[in-house]
């Protein structure tokens, strides 16, 4: 990692002794708002006297859409991007991120009540704080457009992607879970896209807001559910996130 750094800063270095003011880095940060999709690979046919596969998807997602909901995580990134020309700029760089979902589950516990030679129940029902998280070092290109400038306001597209190497996972579920025949996959990539509002400081330095949709066209998750040789189901998670990144450019 220390070595890659090294490099990448010696690239910045030369970039910016041959093409002077066409070099930027930026620093940002934002809040994430991630959720998932669920989607059906592979599954057994069944019988007149064995179910077919299909029926285990339609039963797997029905539960998990009533006990699955999108919430916030985290991302920060370094970037540097060249200017093509007073429209276009070429960005890539390095970012690490936080996204996941809640799972919303309810454990049943019986208390049992003793009134002489009676014994009586009573149920309360206990809602757990679960969840799944991933996170992601991640390698983003991509291209932005500038619209137009209106004195010192700028406003532009994006458009990219981003190969996002999984660091690592953290699930905390029910024993009975999901989590028992999933298979994270180690690398994923996203496709993205983001409407820039910047702000000019000066020559050198730039503060900007961009509201950004980022959707993961390799699964994140394998899951393949396997009850016996005859009837199996598979299924591709697929995760997508929406967040509000505040950042700063200083070109070179």
């Amino acid at each position: 990692m220390k070595r890659l750094l090294l490099l990448l800063v010696l690239f910045i270095l030369g970039l910016n002794n041959y093409s002077q003011g066409k070099i930027f880095v930026s620093l940002d940060a934002s809040p994430t708002y991630s959720f998932r999709t669920y989607k059906l690979i592979d599954y057994s046919s069944g019988n007149s006297n064995l179910l077919s596969g299909k029926i285990l998807y339609d039963s797997f997602k029905k539960y998990s859409d009533s006990t699955e909901s999108p919430k916030f995580g985290f991302k920060i990134s370094a970037n540097i991007g060249y200017s093509i020309n007073d429209k276009l700029v070429l960005t890539t760089g390095f970012h690490f991120n936080k996204i996941g979902y809640k799972i919303d589950k309810t454990l049943r516990v019986a208390h049992f009540v003793v009134n002489g030679n009676i014994i009586s129940s009573v149920y309360s029902d206990f809602k757990l704080d679960l969840y799944s998280n991933l996170y992601y070092f991640g390698i983003p290109i991509g291209i932005e457009y500038k619209i137009c400038t209106f004195n010192k306001i700028t406003l532009g597209l994006s458009i990219g992607s981003s190969i996002d190497f999984l660091v690592k996972h953290d699930t905390k579920d029910l024993p009975d879970s999901k989590e028992n025949y999933s298979e994270y996959s180690k690398i994923a990539v996203d496709i993205n896209a983001g409407i820039q509002l910047g702000y000019i400081i000066n020559d050198k330095f730039e503060v900007y807001l961009k509201p950004h949709f980022a959707d993961y066209i390799t699964p994140n998750v394998k899951i393949n559910s396997t009850l016996s040789n005859d009837l199996f189901v598979k299924i591709n998670q697929y995760n997508y996130y929406g967040d509000i990144i505040f950042g700063l450019k200083y070109r070179l």
